[in-house]
């Protein structure tokens, strides 16, 4: 059974991200998936106090408990053998919740270790696999070649690679903001092929 954790990068309940995500849910579930969610819209921000993060090896040394919610996160990321994260792209990124997500959760001795004689570091995630799915006002083309895709390649590259994730699948879909509900139904049944199609990798 194929163990899933979907990343919904969206601070308010009821967005098209969190359609887009219980839709790929669904049918992940449906071929026999077990699937494991996490909602940043439910989440309370900023996931760690600020000492926190001034801590660089805080949870690798153990000088600063985790709370309960950040606890139960990284588990999730740890469990999991595929990573789903679903975001809307503003200001060419996304929100400030799922990049406090980053900053908490992906921690050393969780995700990545460095190496004691300095020569690198460890990819803890290694074997495992992400999909990333974006929603945005932008056209596809103006976002790649002038954009570059910075939300995409930041997630694929800095944070997902670098911890060992080999990212499967990058999908946007846009303009929202001029989308009619028959687009918006097409974007959910895409999705829905790719829950599908996770589960059985």
């Amino acid at each position: 059974m194929k163990r899933i954790t979907v990343v919904i990068g969206h601070p308010r309940p009821g967005s098209l991200s969190h359609g887009l995500a219980e839709s790929y849910v669904s049918a992940a579930k449906e071929s026999g998936a077990e699937v494991r969610v996490i909602d940043l819209a439910q989440a309370s921000w900023p996931l760690a106090p600020i000492e926190f993060h001034d801590e660089e090896l805080a949870h690798a040394n153990a000088t600063i408990p985790l709370s309960p919610a950040l606890a139960q996160m990284t588990e999730d990321l740890v469990w999991a053998e595929h990573l789903v994260f679903v975001h809307p792209v503003w200001w060419g990124t996304y929100p400030a919740a799922l990049k406090d997500f980053i900053d908490s959760a992906f921690l050393p001795g969780v995700t990545f270790k460095y190496r004691s004689d300095g020569s690198g570091w460890d990819k803890l995630l290694k074997g495992r696999t992400a999909r990333l799915i974006y929603t945005m006002d932008a056209p596809g083309w103006f976002h790649r070649f002038w954009y570059r895709k910075p939300s995409e390649n930041s997630l694929r590259y800095p944070i997902l690679w670098y911890c060992g994730v080999k990212t499967i699948g990058a999908t946007s879909f846009s303009p929202v903001r001029k989308s009619t509900l028959e687009q918006r139904t097409k974007w959910l049944q895409a999705v829905a092929r790719f829950g599908g199609s996770d589960a059985l990798k």
